[in-house]
């Protein structure tokens, strides 16, 4: 007797999962309904009323108003499919109660900005619809941000996903501009903090173009707040504003750092910014390989006290920067240098000195142009030291 009991529990169970799995067979199967046209839906006093479509997907590409009063009996997504961001009302009535939060239940979101790894934004309008219709899960993903023409509201946009994306790994942001001093908002970090560097803890890459109104690029840079130790590449050109690039609190959190160009940047002082205004500790950026200063017309100084050793370093270009005085001057700080480029630094008066170049055993190309006779000293070309070396 207990035999056959359990042999008919046997034949229960698989009749149940041959059942479920072909529901599921079905539901895989089922081939999308799409109402295009339809935008309004109005279900009101149908208590039996347990889905739209009978085995069926329903999508609603259009719809934007819907109306549910008074059916309780409809089951979980048995409206369909849609996108939130696409209603403009919904009106969910059950005993003469409202009840909105119900269109999660009602209808399945189909939401692309929950899963997005890459997202472009080409305008201020389609900014602002973002910022205006963002849920939770939104940009959560979010690998490689494009933005271009937007204004201040980016820095709005940038402070929600700095604080989500965790997973942002390029940043490409050209001709927008901000009202603030900054385009990052990490200000409040050390309240939320839950580890070292909490923001932007997987950036590789970081390429900011025409920035109007921005001063720096971080509202604060704190180790505790900012951790950049995966950035590999900064090209910063146009911003005019811009008067630091970084804090003496990051430089050691860069040593991932691989390429370093700045261009047309009016205002930069200095690239590490000392606040203290005393000669900070020696640092190095391990990685460091290429090295670009153009057009900038008030760069004095790398680090105060030019305490920076670039082991790495193997391409080193300075043009326009007509107030920096000093660059190379130990040769064991630049090993392994392999080009330079100086062209039209007027005031620059060391370029290399002879000890210096004759230790740079690694360079194979000088290039030097555009000088004032009598200003420059210390160009020296050793033909053992130098493969090519050229001045103009």
């Amino acid at each position: 007797m207990n035999e056959a009991l359990r042999h008919d529990n046997r034949v229960y169970r698989l009749g149940i999962w041959a059942k479920s799995d072909q529901l599921r067979r079905i539901k895989d199967d089922s081939i999308p309904i799409e109402l295009v046209e339809m935008k309004k839906v109005h279900l009101q006093e149908l208590s039996s009323l347990r889905s739209f479509s009978l085995g069926d997907i329903v999508e609603w590409p259009s719809l934007e108003n819907v109306v549910v009063r008074n059916c309780p009996s409809i089951k979980k997504f048995g409206l369909g499919k849609i996108k939130q961001s696409q209603l403009k009302s919904v009106l969910i009535i059950e005993n003469e109660v409202q009840i909105d939060a119900k269109v999660p239940y009602l209808f399945e979101l189909d939401d692309e900005l929950s899963n997005i790894i890459e997202y472009n934004i080409g305008d201020n309008e389609e900014l602002i619809k973002k910022i205006r219709n963002l849920q939770p899960s939104h940009f959560t993903k979010l690998q490689v941000l494009e933005v271009k023409n937007c204004n201040e509201n980016l820095r709005d946009f940038l402070y929600v996903l700095v604080r989500r994306s965790h997973k942002l790994e390029v940043i490409n942001i050209e001709q927008c501009k901000t009202i603030y001093s900054y385009l990052f908002d990490t200000t409040d970090a050390y309240e939320e903090r839950h580890g070292d560097g909490i923001y932007l803890t997987q950036l590789k890459e970081l390429k900011l173009t025409k920035i109007d109104g921005m001063e720096k690029i971080w509202s604060d840079d704190k180790p505790e707040t900012l951790s950049l130790n995966n950035l590999q590449i900064l090209h910063i050109k146009d911003c005019h504003f811009l008067t630091h690039i970084f804090s003496f609190h990051q430089v050691k959190k860069l040593h991932q750092l691989k390429e370093l160009m700045i261009e047309a940047c009016e205002a930069l002082a200095s690239v590490l910014m000392n606040t203290l205004f005393r000669v900070g500790p020696a640092s190095k950026f391990p990685l460091l390989s290429k090295l670009e200063f153009k057009s900038l017309p008030n760069l004095s100084y790398f680090y105060r006290g030019d305490h920076v050793q670039f082991p790495s370093l193997k391409y080193l270009t300075i043009e326009k920067c007509p107030v920096l005085t000093k660059f190379i001057t130990d040769a064991k700080l630049f090993p392994e240098l392999n080009e330079i480029v100086f062209d039209s630094n007027n005031t620059l008066v060391y370029v290399i000195s002879s000890k210096t170049l004759q230790e740079l055993r690694n360079l194979k190309k000088v290039f030097v142009s555009h000088f004032v006779i009598g200003q420059t000293k210390g160009i020296s070309y050793d033909k053992y030291a130098c493969g090519e070396a050229l001045a103009s």
